[in-house]
């Protein structure tokens, strides 16, 4: 699997690209941390997508200091897969892997 060991952050996870980026990246190894404002929404993409692979639900609006904050402690904790490769998502490199799949 090409991104097997990763974990991969997806923010806007909740619905639209950023789910589909989610789930495809699941389905390639990687180890998903979903980050929206809907956590309940996350909550269901990870429950109805288990079997691709371990999407992780986080609930944080990325647009309020605190929340981004809290989130980088939560990975300097440890809680987050600490010691793992992070990769930020945007639209261009999920393209560029769709790209080069074909």
């Amino acid at each position: 699997m090409m991104f097997s060991g990763y974990g991969v952050v997806v923010t806007g996870a909740s619905s639209g690209l950023g789910a589909d980026i989610s789930r495809h990246m699941a389905t390639m190894g990687a180890r998903v941390l979903a980050v929206a404002r809907r956590l309940d929404r996350l909550e269901r993409l990870a429950g109805e997508t288990s079997w691709l692979g371990q999407i992780i639900p986080h609930g944080a609006d990325l647009s309020e200091p605190d929340q981004v904050g809290a989130l980088a402690a939560a990975w300097a904790d440890g809680q987050l897969h600490r010691g793992e490769l992070i990769a930020a998502l945007i639209f261009a490199v999920y393209f560029c892997v769709q790209v080069a799949a074909l």
